[in-house]
């Protein structure tokens, strides 16, 4: 891991923690490009969530989508979320859901959703009371809070996916 990338890494990370989410978002673009791979697809993904804390759903779709194309298979950092774990791409898949129901793009929230299926086996989260779910368990949360899912599911929000 590249000493330069990992410190630009943590300070965009800091940013964010504080909510200065304009700032830290060019900042996790920046070294996401800085040619250090185990680090990028993190990247990517930090900086797609400030985007949408600050509401621009369609950039941070697009960064979502990038690392989902780009970075198959690559893992989690979880310096910063020490909670999730396994693929990058289920986390990402996750934020398109949010970003998708954010824009009322149901259909497309909903397809997010069929394709985190494929991360149950490998990418959780665990939760605070003990025990873990799956990033998909969590879409379908969201989903049926959104009034696109009736069954019964555990209470688990977005707050669980977003650092």
């Amino acid at each position: 891991m590249s000493s330069d990338v990992e410190k630009r890494f943590m300070e965009a990370a800091q940013l964010a923690a504080q909510g200065f989410y304009t700032e830290a978002a060019p900042q996790f673009e920046e070294a996401s490009q800085a040619g250090d791979q185990d680090l990028a697809d993190d990247c990517l993904v930090n900086a797609a969530i400030c985007y949408m804390n600050l509401g621009q759903y369609e950039r941070a779709l697009g960064l979502f989508q990038k690392e989902i194309r780009e970075f198959p298979g690559s893992k989690l950092d979880n310096s910063l979320s020490p909670t999730e774990h396994g693929e990058t791409s289920a986390k990402s898949h996750l934020g398109s859901l949010q970003c998708y129901l954010a824009l009322g793009r149901l259909e497309d929230a909903q397809a997010e959703l069929d394709g985190l299926a494929a991360f149950d086996e490998t990418s959780w989260v665990d939760l605070p009371e003990g025990g873990r779910t799956t990033f998909r368990r969590i879409g379908e949360d969201l989903l049926e809070g959104a009034g696109l899912e009736e069954d019964e599911a555990d209470v688990v929000g977005p707050e669980d996916v977003k650092e």
